[in-house]
């Protein structure tokens, strides 16, 4: 980067291939206070500051109650509540990270740390999105096979034999390591791509790794949501009519956060594509982006903390009784798993604190679907 101040790097043309963000034959141009873009550009870092500020404090929150579950045993579902929720919050830094500069023209950040970040939080999101995955599929895998064994009326109301619903349900789990192989080559990606940005002096080599590197997250992405929805629909149809509204409600939301992702990246692709906005039309497309990126956060907290339920999640009596309290028994103790189902035998008044029997429960404030 050295014969182009720093701020691009110079091709076997004899060109400078500047950073986003800085101009001139020498790189040497950057975004000034007497720039037009200029108060644009504090528009968008507050913008994205506020946004992905105010995700950081609810996903800590939620990090911290469950960190604080006071449990016998820790339950995989736990560990992976926590693992999902440390990615949405690793996401939400990355971000911060990235409003306090405009693309490090205003040397605030780092260059090299600023794209280093940008570029994770694509990586961050698959791996979360294969978590979320995983942990709907592990869920079904521990709790239906019980179910069978515990209640036969559940079968008997049910056309598909237990083979069947037991193939259903473990349908995906063979897909695993396919998925898991994606999120480790995304890695691979990832350093691949900050390599090629700082280091190629092939115009067409950073051009071609371009076209990979948005091709290859958004065939990732449509996996994702291909997966979900084959997944889901699958159960459906050989559960129980009880159920299938639960389960709808989980695919629904699911498939949301999918095709939102998969939106980001089809609008990012089209844009490296066409690359149909430059100067200020640019700069107001990424209000867009920004948007588009914090519906893409907000959507898998809202599965771990579901914004109907805000007013019990901040109710401090419930939080002592659900998480600080030893030895309190919630008949359903999964994040995923919804506390209005039909099956639960328990109707819960939280804001008194009290069952209908009398003992002290919150189950129906644990969020989840």
């Amino acid at each position: 980067m050295s014969g182009c101040a720093d701020h691009g790097v110079c091709q076997i043309n004899g060109a400078c291939r500047c950073f986003t963000g800085f101009l001139a034959q020498d790189c040497s141009g950057r975004l000034t206070d007497s720039d037009a873009g200029y108060l644009l550009a504090i528009q968008l870092r507050i913008t994205e500051s506020v946004l992905f500020g105010f995700l950081l404090i609810l996903i800590l929150y939620r990090l911290i109650l469950e960190m604080l579950r006071w449990d016998d045993k820790v339950s995989s579902n736990t560990t992976m509540c926590k693992y999902i929720l440390v990615l949405l919050a690793s996401y939400c830094v990355c971000h911060l990270i990235g409003s306090a500069d405009y693309w490090g023209t205003l040397g605030n950040v780092n260059i090299i740390a600023y794209w280093v970040f940008f570029f994770s939080k694509d990586f961050i999101f698959l791996f979360m999105s294969f978590a979320v995955l995983l942990h709907w599929i592990e869920l079904y895998h521990s709790t239906i096979p019980q179910q069978i064994k515990r209640d036969h009326k559940w079968m008997s109301n049910n056309k598909a034999s237990v083979k069947e619903v037991l193939n259903t349900v473990t349908y995906l789990r063979s897909f695993r390591i396919a998925y898991l192989a994606i999120c480790v080559f995304s890695v691979l990606i990832l350093m691949a791509r900050i390599v090629v940005t700082f280091v190629s002096t092939n115009p067409s080599q950073n051009r071609n790794f371009g076209w990979f590197y948005n091709v290859f997250y958004t065939a990732a992405w449509l996996g994702f949501v291909v997966g979900f929805f084959i997944y889901g629909f699958r159960l459906i149809r050989i559960f129980p009519a009880e159920f299938t509204i639960r389960i709808r409600r989980t695919m629904i939301f699911m498939l949301i956060f999918n095709v939102i992702i998969l939106a980001n990246q089809l609008t990012i692709l089209s844009a490296f594509i066409s690359a149909f906005a430059t100067g200020l039309a640019g700069m107001r497309n990424n209000f867009a982006f920004l948007v588009i990126q914090f519906l893409c956060c907000f959507a898998p907290l809202n599965i771990y903390m579901p914004i109907w339920k805000y007013h019990k999640w901040f109710n401090p009596y419930a939080v002592r009784q659900r998480f600080l309290t030893p030895n309190f028994r919630d008949p359903n103790p999964h994040d995923l798993r919804s506390s209005s189902s039909p099956t639960n035998e328990v109707k819960v008044d939280v804001e008194r604190g009290e069952s209908r029997d009398g003992n002290k429960s919150t189950s129906d404030f644990e969020g989840g679907l």
